[in-house]
């Protein structure tokens, strides 16, 4: 059966519950990991789902409230109001056993909702952090040494606001929600009353909780998880092997029983944000892509919207719930917009263990074609705003179908789509690039090319310029807003930047180039994402909103 797309708790928090073709007792509560721990876990959590669900077991998986796309705020209690509520639509559905299974510091949410729940049938910790205190300290010193913008000196608070606020890599926490995951741990009261499963990894990284490592509780190791987590969205693989393991303990321990009637489940596919904003799942095109569409409360589907599309292999929040907040200040600006899951991410299409990378593919030109033929709306009531690879998709497919283009974090001017797996991570800036003498030379060859040539080239695919894939947008009328950080606003200008928006000035579209001075490409920082916001909204607005009063707000 296919998975349903549903708001749980009346639109708190978005969940999906993957449903077995057969109907049986158990039910697995799959708990996300923190921050960008959830965004690189999904589709190995989703996998998880899809092997249950072909051994008669249902599962949710959801956002923790405050985090994701869920609607209300973060509260110290989040982690544990979640849980609750997936437990629940799986009781209401049917299902008598519930298994709580944590993958990474989602371990420590299992645990605890495990704990809470006294009638709770097994407990699956996966790869577990120590606890939640030393999570959250190697969480804090990963984004001081990625975030821009942090204060890293010795002995200096990692945080980005005087109310706490701490921030880690793909979140910013408030401070009572941290103090709560600082104070997580492994209670063992699950493990004296249901079966226990503590699949931990083969390097040794990480260790079996204390208080779990003892007589009647299955301990299994497990490999592949080095290339999971700790590691950029680009390079994650799924550990297939590791998956198995698990799917197959929650089979033989927590075997479900034959249930008379199949799930009933009505999904809630509409969430009211605000007085002003209301949220609706949707599904869209031949590969049913999975979107949210965010509005005006009660607008028209033919409202001025913008399309939002993500950066690198992450689903529709993007980064840090830049999207979220995004979409959410659109409409209450009176501007609809989508967010959407390209085939390979997030919820959209079958995921499976060796799954290709579709970076800068035809595969996802097409996905975006298919968004902006489910709108169905004249180019002047369309926008593109995209991260990075997002922002590459717009402005291959904006000519003639978008008034305008936002490029934020814009660093790839590839002019030829790539086979699905032929970029690597290197290519996209996962890691560091070891530079040989052939690339020293190819570079100085690039330099000391007449621009002519290099435009030549270009075309043909042998290098990376700017003029080729901005041309078609401005011919077509459409405007076209770079907004980049220092480093890409280096590779713009070392790919011809300044020369193609000189030559380009006689074309209908308008070039802006607005350059950060201080950002980090990815957009963890909390002032990096903030200044593009702005751009964003100042952008929208000018376009599409009237209304003096809104203008004036984002200073258009």
């Amino acid at each position: 059966m296919p998975a349903l797309d549903t708001w749980l708790g009346g639109g708190a928090v978005l969940a999906t519950v993957e449903r077995p073709t057969r109907p049986g007792s158990t039910g697995v509560v799959v708990c996300p990991p923190f921050g960008h721990e959830h965004v690189l876990a999904y589709r190995t959590e989703r996998l998880l789902a899809a092997r249950l669900a072909d051994h008669g077991i249902a599962s949710v998986r959801y956002d923790h409230p405050g985090s994701g796309d869920s609607v209300v705020a973060a509260t110290a209690t989040s982690h544990r109001d979640g849980a609750r509520l997936a437990a629940e639509a799986l009781r209401t559905a049917g299902c008598t056993r519930i298994v709580y299974v944590g993958l990474a510091s989602g371990a420590l949410v299992a645990a605890a909702a495990a704990d809470d729940d006294p009638d709770a049938a097994g407990l699956v910790l996966w790869d577990p952090p120590r606890s939640g205190r030393s999570w959250l300290r190697a969480a804090r010193a990963l984004a001081a040494v990625s975030v821009a913008g942090i204060d890293t000196r010795p002995g200096s608070a990692v945080t980005t606001a005087h109310d706490g606020t701490v921030t880690v890599v793909g979140a910013d926490i408030p401070a009572d929600q941290a103090a709560a995951i600082g104070a997580l741990g492994y209670p063992t009261g699950p493990a004296d009353r249901m079966p226990v499963l503590v699949a931990v990894r083969n390097d040794g990284d990480r260790r079996v909780p204390a208080g779990y490592d003892r007589d009647g509780i299955d301990i299994v190791r497990v490999d592949g998880h080095e290339a999971l987590l700790g590691v950029s969205s680009l390079s994650a693989r799924i550990p297939a092997a590791s998956v198995d393991a698990v799917g197959e303990w929650v089979t033989r321990r927590v075997p479900p029983e034959p249930v008379p009637a199949p799930m009933e489940l009505v999904p809630t596919e509409r969430a009211v944000v605000d007085q002003d904003v209301e949220e609706h799942l949707v599904r869209i095109g031949p590969d049913h892509l999975f979107a949210v569409d965010t509005r005006p409360r009660h607008g028209d589907d033919d409202a001025p919207t913008v399309v939002l599309l993500n950066g690198s292999s992450e689903h529709r929040i993007g980064v840090t719930r830049l999207q979220v907040d995004l979409a959410r200040r659109l409409a209450a600006a009176g501007i609809r917009s989508v967010r959407v899951d390209r085939r390979g991410t997030g919820e959209t299409g079958p995921v499976v263990a060796d799954e290709p990378s579709l970076l800068f593919t035809q595969e996802w030109i097409d996905d975006v074609s298919h968004v902006l033929d489910h709108l169905a709306l004249p180019a002047d009531r369309v926008g593109i705003v995209g991260l990075s690879v997002g922002g590459w998709l717009g402005l291959r497919v904006a000519a003639g179908r978008a008034g305008f283009v936002v490029g934020l974090s814009q660093a790839d001017y590839r002019s030829r789509p790539a086979a699905p797996g032929a970029v690597a991570a290197a290519d996209a800036e996962a890691r560091p690039h070891v530079r040989t003498r052939r690339d020293a030379l190819v570079a100085a060859v690039k330099r000391h090319l007449p621009y002519r040539v290099a435009l030549a080239l270009a075309r043909r695919g042998h290098v990376q310029f700017v003029e080729p894939v901005i041309r078609a947008p401005l011919a077509a009328g459409t405007d076209v807003t770079l907004v980049l950080g220092p480093g890409d606003g280096a590779v713009f200008r070392a790919r011809g930047g300044a020369t193609a928006a000189h030559r380009l000035a006689h074309l209908p579209g308008t070039l802006r180039v607005v350059e950060l001075p201080e950002a980090d490409h990815a957009m963890f920082g909390a002032a990096t994402r903030e200044a593009a916001t702005e751009a964003v909204l100042a952008t929208a607005v000018a376009a599409f909103v009237q209304d003096p009063s809104v203008r004036q707000a984002v200073g258009v």
